[in-house]
């Protein structure tokens, strides 16, 4: 075979599996920090974090992604966080066959009174 045809298409393929680990890699950092920060809220009664001090928190150890909207917010019963992450595709050969903006969407929702002190609560 040519080699000037398997060439491309070998590395095609390495850049496209590796955009795929970074971008599961960028999914699930931005699923735990928004999870560990809700849980601080939640569990320890921390005080909601501004919303850059949340974007923030969820941008850290990210590889490729860029958080453009974040939110926190609790009310009586729950901590709600949500993230919405864009990753940007610079290779121009994947660009063929891979739209060059990718987006990931994160909502978690905690909690904040468990079940036995509302049980409690209700009984007083």
């Amino acid at each position: 075979m040519e080699a000037a045809f398997v060439v491309p298409m070998v590395l095609g393929i390495i850049f496209a599996l590796m955009y795929v680990l970074f971008w599961g890699h960028d999914k699930l950092v931005a699923y735990g920090n928004m999870r560990s920060g809700i849980l601080k809220c939640a569990i320890n009664g921390e005080e909601l974090p501004e919303q850059s001090q949340w974007r923030s928190e969820i941008q850290s150890n990210l590889w490729m992604g860029k958080v453009v909207d974040g939110d926190i917010s609790e009310n009586a019963l729950r901590v709600k966080g949500s993230a919405k992450i864009e990753l940007q595709l610079q290779i121009p050969v994947l660009n063929i066959f891979m739209e060059d903006k990718q987006e990931i969407r994160c909502e978690d929702t905690w909690e904040s009174w468990q079940p036995a002190q509302v049980v409690r609560l209700k009984g007083k």
